[in-house]
């Protein structure tokens, strides 16, 4: 009886193994010949039955690949603890790519896995969301209003080696578990756009196990359909492009009542034109370090007439908000600044009430960033009498 128990505990080990490593092409061996490595640890060992690395901290990324469209899978291996561990792939540069994270300590959560573009050096996760509303009819809630293919809600099989495969094809992706024929998170947009990089791996805050690594460059790869999205949920009235001055500290305008115009004539300016939703990431255009971290955003607005109009709008991490040069507002939506659950998420969360006066008004908002993305979006009210001037 002992036989048999023991015989059928190994049927269904090689099950699981088996099923979770369907692989149709060559395996990539992790060795140093292969991958490039920049971790805190990593270890290449024999582990629950694979040939695996265990990296802690850091990434390990493909020598010598170009990948665009096609098939990436592996299996990994995870406990139940705080971390953050993926994939990242089209990897121009150590600063720039697209990811695609497990946070292994949020089982069941709708945010229990991430997608983000990292432009700069700078992930996008505050940005990047598929929360919608919290609260609905008076109770406590939670419903999507904005389905993008962000984050999705996932159960972890911890303590076992599971399976993800991923299709890329142009500016969409899906990932599936295991064998499964649904995707767990359908990327509807790569916020990237058809680059082309490399691929490789991550943890941080935690160490986790990869083995079975293999990845396949084609064009000829299906997608699944995705669901409707209702064109109607997107904000009216945007801001459709903001002038991104040049980076600066905050300590220049901290405490600061007016601006300064030859603060402002120092710096040179660059269009960012706004997505659908009023976003703008301003990790397109500049990097941050923790002694350069603001930027200036600016729109003209013509006024008819002397009147108040309101600005819903939202921002990440830090703001202060100047019309014609004189303050109107300051926030802080920094990362845990409210409460330790905090995010710091972006949304239309607060609106003033802009002072125009007749003919040209300079609205500006001074952007600070410190962790989770970089960015803004502003929609009005209405455009009854008044033109928002686009850059050029």
């Amino acid at each position: 009886m002992k036989l048999i128990i023991q015989k059928w505990h190994l049927l269904i080990g090689l099950f699981f193994l088996f099923s979770s490593t369907q692989i149709t092409g060559q395996v990539i061996p992790f060795t140093t010949e292969n991958w490039e490595i920049n971790a805190r640890g990593h270890l290449f060992d024999s582990f629950k039955g694979n040939q695996a690395i265990q990296l802690k901290n850091g990434i390990a990324w493909l020598k010598e690949v170009e990948f665009q469209n096609g098939i990436i899978e592996f299996d990994v291996y995870m406990e139940e603890k705080r971390s953050f561990s993926g994939i990242l792939f089209r990897l121009e540069d150590r600063l720039n790519y697209e990811e695609i994270y497990l946070r292994a300590h949020l089982d069941g959560k709708p945010d229990a896995m991430q997608y983000t573009p990292v432009n700069n050096g700078l992930a996008a996760w505050q940005l990047y969301h598929d929360q919608g509303r919290a609260i609905i009819d008076g109770q406590i809630g939670w419903k999507v209003e904005h389905k993008g293919g962000y984050n999705a809600l996932f159960h972890y099989p911890y303590g076992r080696w599971f399976h993800l495969k991923l299709i890329v094809s142009g500016t969409r992706a899906d990932l599936y578990l295991d064998n499964q024929t649904t995707p767990i998170l359908q990327i509807r947009e790569l916020k990237r756009g058809l680059t082309k990089g490399s691929i490789g791996i991550k943890s941080s805050l935690g160490a986790a196990y990869f083995a079975n690594f293999f990845y396949q460059k084609t064009d000829a790869v299906a997608l699944t359909k995705l669901p409707d999205f209702d064109i109607e949920s997107l904000p009216e009235n945007i801001i459709p492009a903001w002038q991104i001055s040049t980076t600066f500290s905050d300590t220049a305008i901290a405490g600061k009542q007016n601006l300064v115009p030859s603060f402002l004539m120092d710096k040179s300016w660059k269009t960012l034109k706004a997505e659908a939703t009023g976003l703008t990431n301003i990790a397109i255009l500049h990097q941050r370090n923790r002694a350069i971290n603001t930027v200036f955003a600016k729109v003209i607005i013509q006024s008819d007439s002397d009147q108040i109009k309101r600005l819903d709008f939202g921002y990440s991490d830090r703001v202060q908000v100047y019309c014609n040069q004189q303050i109107i507002y300051s926030g802080n939506n920094s990362y845990r600044s409210r409460d330790y659950r905090y995010l710091g998420s972006i949304g239309y969360f607060d609106s003033i009430y802009l002072p125009l006066k007749r003919g040209t008004n300079e609205l500006i908002l001074a952007v600070s960033e410190t962790f989770g993305g970089w960015g803004l979006q502003g929609k009005l009210e209405d455009f009854e009498g008044i033109r928002v001037i686009e850059p050029e």
